[in-house]
């Protein structure tokens, strides 16, 4: 009977909605790999002295 009620409780539960307007925040800059490590990966943003723009977010 618990599993049965734990069962029903949980197919009732309500999922809340994904906020629109969530706080957080942004940063854009330039990634600069300081070293080669090339023969770890094929990406070029991993090349010595490569720059490639990024934007993170922190949430």
């Amino acid at each position: 009977m618990q599993l049965l009620q734990k069962l029903q409780r949980f197919d009732r539960e309500r999922i809340p909605e994904r906020v629109v307007h969530a706080r957080g925040t942004g940063v854009k800059g330039e990634f600069t790999a300081s070293a080669d490590i090339s023969d770890l990966s094929k990406a070029t943003v991993f090349k010595s002295g490569e720059k490639t723009p990024v934007f993170v977010r922190f949430s």
